[in-house]
């Protein structure tokens, strides 16, 4: 079964780039962790995603793809603050 998510915007007090930044590096740094431990390999990854409830109408193509890029999330979307 999946479930879907809603995000909701607060247009008065939208997320401010800093907001959003720490959260990718957050989920960046978390998955490095994750790829770093050695424990769990892309193909095993992959396999238990797979067999998550609602996940069979995804295919490994696109699960190798999302991982692939959660490995350059930081690079994609967050720059560092230039000094002045």
């Amino acid at each position: 079964m999946v479930k879907n998510v809603k995000v909701r915007k607060d247009e008065i007090n939208p997320e401010t780039p800093e907001i959003l930044a720490a959260s990718i590096i957050k989920i960046a740094d978390a998955f490095e962790r994750l790829m770093s431990s050695k424990e769990l390999t892309d193909r095993a990854i992959i396999a238990l995603l797979k067999d998550m409830p609602g996940m069979t109408v995804v295919g490994k193509t696109e699960i190798k793809i999302v991982l692939n890029n959660l490995k350059r999330l930081k690079g994609y979307y967050v720059r560092e603050k230039i000094k002045k």
